[in-house]
């Protein structure tokens, strides 16, 4: 019983990694555009 809850969270580790670069992916092009998006906007209103 030990050694399958051990494989179970070593599976759930796993899944946490491979899904790290989908999340890296989904948030920080929204900050980059943000960032640009205030920058274009100061860059008018001079």
């Amino acid at each position: 019983m030990g050694g399958e809850s051990r494989i179970r969270t070593y599976e759930g580790v796993r899944q946490q990694i491979y899904s790290l670069p989908q999340l890296a992916t989904l948030v920080f092009p929204q900050k980059k555009l943000n960032k640009e998006l205030i920058l274009s906007r100061m860059s008018d209103s001079n």
